[in-house]
């Protein structure tokens, strides 16, 4: 079966091939560039506390941010408690009404046991 458009390709399996043994040997030594190396003497600190953006000083010290944004980070971490909040309260609740049911369970389950054992006492 032909190509529709163009001419079929030659099949890359057609010619000889080579053994396992006979491929080239690898490179032995990598070649670097000289820039490589000037740059990797200079002396770089990685890591320290995190800055905001478009400052030098770093995020630790509260003085060095402006107002605006410590308003906005206090704001955000009550938002986030608040929300913390809610979903204990949520939780709670479903713990609440699980044991309400369970109560209700053992109730219903000594009945049952009692209706039980009078009706065997009449039988008897």
């Amino acid at each position: 079966m032909g190509n529709l458009c163009g001419k079929q390709s030659k099949d890359a399996f057609d010619g000889p091939g080579r053994t396992l043994g006979s491929a080239p040997a690898p490179a032995t030594k990598a070649s670097v560039p000289a820039g490589a190396k000037a740059a990797s003497t200079q002396n770089r600190t990685v890591g320290g506390p995190a800055r905001p953006l478009g400052t030098s000083k770093p995020r630790s010290d509260p003085e060095n941010l402006p107002p605006a944004n410590v308003a906005a980070a206090e704001a955000a971490e009550v938002r986030t408690l608040e929300k913390c909040r809610e979903k204990i309260k949520a939780r709670i609740h479903v713990i609440e009404l699980w044991w309400r049911h369970a109560r209700y369970q053992l109730g219903m389950a000594r009945l049952e046991l009692k209706r039980i054992m009078f009706s065997r006492l009449v039988e008897a």
